[in-house]
């Protein structure tokens, strides 16, 4: 009876051993997955966050942007667009008259030159 009694009690022991020792690995692991789930949450966050960025970088507008401020393009006002081009109609005017001076005084050499010869 001793015997049993001790073979009983070392069973007894040995189970309580494993009791405690599972309810520290599942306490462990009850830990990890709460930390794990306060990770994915943060993980979501940012990739929501990188998404929108992603998406609001690649838009033609914030392309445009972009090229503003990287490259200081601005848009003109429809005034300076117009003033440009008067300047631009001006000078192309000018070339023009310049142009047809030069053609002009040219011809009036060539009949010169002719009538002498006539003569």
């Amino acid at each position: 009876m001793k015997y049993i009694f001790t073979i009983l009690l070392t069973i007894l022991i040995i189970l309580s051993f494993e009791k405690i020792k599972l309810s520290w690995e599942l306490n462990k692991l009850y830990f990890n997955n709460q930390n794990l789930k306060i990770e994915y949450e943060i993980l979501k966050e940012e990739n929501l966050k990188l998404l929108t960025q992603f998406h609001l970088e690649n838009l033609p507008s914030g392309i445009e942007k972009q090229a503003k401020e990287n490259l200081g393009m601005i848009k003109k006002e429809a005034k300076e667009i117009n003033e440009t081009l008067n300047a631009i109609s001006q000078r192309d005017s000018i070339i023009s008259v310049k142009h047809i001076s030069k053609v002009s005084k040219k011809n009036v050499k060539k009949k010169k030159s002719k009538s002498f010869n006539d003569e």
